[in-house]
Formats: structure tokens, sequence, C-alpha cells
């Protein structure tokens, strides 16, 4: 009798990999509607981070920087005044949304050939320059928040709707960050 156990085929069904686990997080969220909604879930989580927490203080250290933030916030109607501002899952729903759909736009452009340093490409479009290079610089960013939100860090096997859902809930996740530092 032979044996024709496949292990790889195993792990990948009973969801017990990385791969398996982010496969699965991506085909529930096959839109940008769906990515955002996952996004806007684990929004607190996400700016609660410590990783996203030391981006804020480097934002905020720059004011160029804070400059851009705000001008993307508010294309969505977000302040970053502490009297004012508060981020909830429905901002992140929008930006997350509206990040996802620019992505999938530029997807024929390549946007996840660079994994997550191109990822970052999207927040140009939203005015992002100078603070996409703060979050660039800042080592594991996209993979943390990918871990977050998806349970595992694999951008390779991310599609550019997903990874610009995540972007876009990195902005968020430091906006907040930022509002909780200043309470």
């Amino acid at each position: 009798m032979e044996n024709t156990f496949n292990l790889k085929k195993f792990l990948v069904e009973n969801k017990l990999t990385n791969n398996s686990r982010l496969l699965e997080a991506e085909a529930a969220a096959s839109t940008p509607e769906e990515a955002a909604k996952l996004v806007a879930s684990k929004i607190d989580k996400l700016a609660n981070s410590p990783v996203i927490k030391a981006v804020a203080e480097k934002v905020k250290e720059n004011p160029a920087a804070m400059k851009e933030l705000q001008g993307i916030l508010s294309k969505f109607g977000i302040s970053l005044n502490e009297n004012v501002g508060v981020i909830t899952p429905q901002d992140a729903y929008r930006v997350a949304k509206a990040f996802a759909q620019q992505a999938e736009k530029e997807a024929g452009e390549g946007l996840n050939e660079e994994g997550a340093a191109g990822a970052l490409g999207v927040l140009g479009f939203f005015g992002g320059g100078i603070l996409g290079r703060i979050i660039g610089s800042m080592g594991d960013v996209v993979y943390t928040a990918e871990e977050i939100i998806l349970g595992a860090p694999n951008p390779s096997y991310m599609t550019e709707m997903m990874i610009g859902a995540i972007v876009g809930a990195i902005v968020l996740g430091i906006a907040g960050a930022i509002l909780d530092g200043a309470e």
C-alpha cells in the first residue's frame, strides 16, 4: 500500500500555517469594502502597537509629516485636534476602503512587486511623500500591521488591494496613536 499523505496539503487545508491563514483572510476580503471592514475591526489594536506608536513619535517630531498627515486625514473629514479628533472604526473603514480602491487601480503598475516598501507608493497618491518615507524607514511597520490585521506578516501573498487597505490602516493607526498621546 502506497503512502499518499501530503503534509503540505494537510497543513494548508487545516489552516495550520501562516500562509494558509493569510490566504483565508484575503479570500474573505476580496473587495475593497471587505478589506476595509477587516481593517476597521483591528484599528484600536493597531493604534496601540508599539511599532505604530514609534512611527507616530517620529511623525510628531516632523512638522512637514504632521502637515501631510493632517492633509490626508482632512480629505476624509478627520481632525488631529485633540479636542475634536477621535479615530473610529468608521473612519478606519472609509480610509482603508479609499486606499484599497486606489491600490487596486494601480495594480497594473506593479504595486506589489516591491513588497512592503512598494505598498507605500499608494500613500503618495493621497499626499504622503514624507510620511511614506518615515513609515518606510521604521523597519517592519507594514509587516507588523499585516500581523495585527491578518494574523501573519507575509506581503508576498497579499493583493495590492489588501496592501492598500493596510497602508490606510497604518495612517489611521498613526493618527490614533498621536491623538492618544495628546490626551
